[in-house]
């Protein structure tokens, strides 16, 4: 019986120390797109811990545009300028040093 008592405590610390080891959720409000006008829009993120993104933003017949964070931060804003009124933008959040998206979105 003593065993029995001690499997369900060893179950949660293996689950604790599961948890622990992958760390926090990455992105913790957003992506989200603020103070949009017919020429600029910014794209926003908070994190959990401070770390570094680049954001990009793509549009048809448009040249893509990157804006990458120089310092690890929480708060993470990317502001593009030169927008074209009308067009529908894509935009793609991913860590500074990773290929990978985190986030991915659009707007018009």
């Amino acid at each position: 019986m003593k065993w029995f008592v001690g499997l369900p405590v060893a179950l949660f610390l293996a689950l604790f120390l599961v948890l622990w080891a992958i760390g926090p959720a990455p992105v913790s409000m957003g992506p989200y797109v603020q103070n949009v006008t017919t020429s600029s829009a910014e794209v926003c993120a908070f994190d959990e811990v401070a770390c570094c993104v680049q954001v990009e933003l793509t549009a048809s017949g448009v040249d893509p545009v990157v804006i990458k964070e120089s310092a690890a931060v929480r708060a993470h804003r990317a502001k593009f300028v030169g927008l074209r009124p009308d067009t529908r933008y894509q935009y793609v959040i991913a860590p500074a040093d990773a290929d990978t998206p985190r986030f991915t979105g659009s707007f018009k």
